[in-house]
């Protein structure tokens, strides 16, 4: 139970997805073997995008450039597609 909360926290509270990946190694193991399988490396993507979303990073005044949004976007998109 107290994992379970801990992940609520980190995924709700704190939005701390590297901390999220850290206690679920399980999830990594599975994206790992998925890129392997399709020849990308999904684990290193999941991981510099969780690297790249923070609490502070959801409520920043900073301006992102829209290549640079769109591009977050589109990996983030894939990458869903891909933990389905």
């Amino acid at each position: 139970m107290a994992d379970e909360l801990e992940l609520w926290r980190l995924i709700w509270k704190q939005h701390d997805l590297e901390g999220m990946l850290v206690r679920m190694p399980e999830l990594e193991a599975e994206i790992t073997k998925k890129g392997e399988l399709a020849g990308h490396d999904y684990a290193g993507e999941m991981k510099k995008i969780c690297a790249t979303w923070t609490i502070q990073a959801r409520y920043s005044s900073r301006v992102m450039r829209m290549d640079e949004a769109t591009d977050l976007l589109e990996r983030v998109r894939r990458l869903k597609e891909i933990l389905k």
